[in-house]
Parts: C-alpha cells; sequence; structure tokens
C-alpha cells in the first residue's frame, strides 16, 4: 500500500499507469492496484478501504481475463 500526499489524482494515475506497463513488459511480475483519490474526505481508513476494495476488484478482472494463471506454479 502506497499513500501520497500533496499529489494530483492525474500523476498519481500517469505513475501507476507507467509501473503497470513495466510489469507488463515481463513475464512474471504482476500486482493489483486499487486507488482512492481524496481532496473532500479526510478520513483514512475510508481510503483504505476503497483501495483495498478496488484492489481485490483489479485482481479479480486480471484473472477473469487470464484464467490460465489463477494458481502459481
Amino acid at each position: 500500500m502506497v499513500i501520497a500526499c500533496k499529489i494530483e489524482p492525474e500523476e498519481v494515475e500517469a505513475r501507476v499507469s507507467s509501473l503497470i506497463a513495466k510489469a507488463n513488459a515481463t513475464e512474471n511480475v504482476r500486482f493489483a492496484v486499487g486507488i482512492s483519490h481524496s481532496k473532500d474526505e479526510p478520513d483514512i481508513l475510508k481510503g483504505m478501504r476503497t483501495a483495498d476494495k478496488r484492489m481485490y476488484e483489479d485482481k479479480k478482472r486480471y484473472y477473469e481475463e487470464h484464467p490460465d494463471r489463477i494458481y502459481r506454479q
């Protein structure tokens, strides 16, 4: 989990997209991502829950697209 302060949502998205592109260029590096942006909601726990939920959604989507990779070998 990464918590970033004083950074615009677009910059976070750009950095995450860059990391994903680098991971996709390899054969064995994969990770799930969940992001939560909040300028108006100061509740960090709520933000963490939102990011966690999105991470699991991303993971589910990945395995639906790549069912052959569900179990590590």
